[in-house]
């Protein structure tokens, strides 16, 4: 080691101008990738949806989460109520953190046996109103999309609509779990056309069919 111990190594000392302390590949921990939706498929999802909300007559507060929970995008259309701003942020959080629709927390806060306070999640963000929708890539959240200001059923449809176009896998939605299949509420199934960038989803259930595009 020419004469400089290890813990000089480590810390640099010792080292010339000219000289620079390369970690050797194994004292390395792994690396872990993350993978997350981006700006590009949270600005996809708001387009659609308000796309589909201005053709129904109806105005809605969108917002976009990445893997962590933390929002990349929120708009509120026109006509929309001011309080559904947070609250679409919130079902996002919510979706994104448990890697479950918002509305299954909500559901398992109020069951008679087993429910409990929704504080004990350590955060106030956390909301039990259907509306939000994980995006669950090969077993991991890259993302939620979220979607405020109608009832909760339209408000699950909708998110629901802009995952489909962002993946390119037809899902079918309920207030309570999103599973792939064909569209059950009031808002039409929007097909995708570009090939989803994520591969498999999962919404609850195991994706059976994907969507080829046109």
């Amino acid at each position: 080691m020419h004469g400089r111990s290890s813990a000089s190594l480590r810390s640099g000392e010792g080292l010339g101008a000219a000289e620079e302390w390369v970690p050797h590949a194994n004292t390395l921990r792994p690396m872990h990738d993350i993978r997350t939706i981006g700006h590009l498929e949270a600005a996809q999802a708001i387009e659609v949806i308000v796309a589909e909300a201005t053709q129904r007559g109806v105005a809605v507060v969108v917002a976009a989460a990445d893997a962590f929970g933390e929002i990349i995008a929120v708009l509120r259309m026109d006509r929309a109520s001011v309080s559904s701003v947070n609250i679409a942020q919130h079902k996002a959080f919510t979706a994104a953190r448990e890697g479950r629709p918002s509305g299954m927390i909500g559901a398992q806060l109020r069951d008679p046996r087993n429910g409990y306070d929704i504080s004990f999640h350590g955060d106030p963000r956390y909301i039990g109103w259907a509306g939000g929708v994980p995006i669950i890539v090969d077993g991991a959240c890259v993302g939620a999309i979220a979607v405020s200001g109608l009832s909760e059923a339209d408000d699950v449809a909708l998110a629901a609509l802009a995952i489909a176009a962002i993946t390119g896998v037809p899902v079918a939605a309920t207030a309570d779990s999103p599973s792939n299949g064909a569209s059950s509420g009031r808002f039409r199934l929007l097909r995708a056309s570009r090939a989803a960038p994520f591969g498999s989803v999962v919404y609850g259930m195991r994706v059976r069919e994907r969507l080829a595009p046109p």
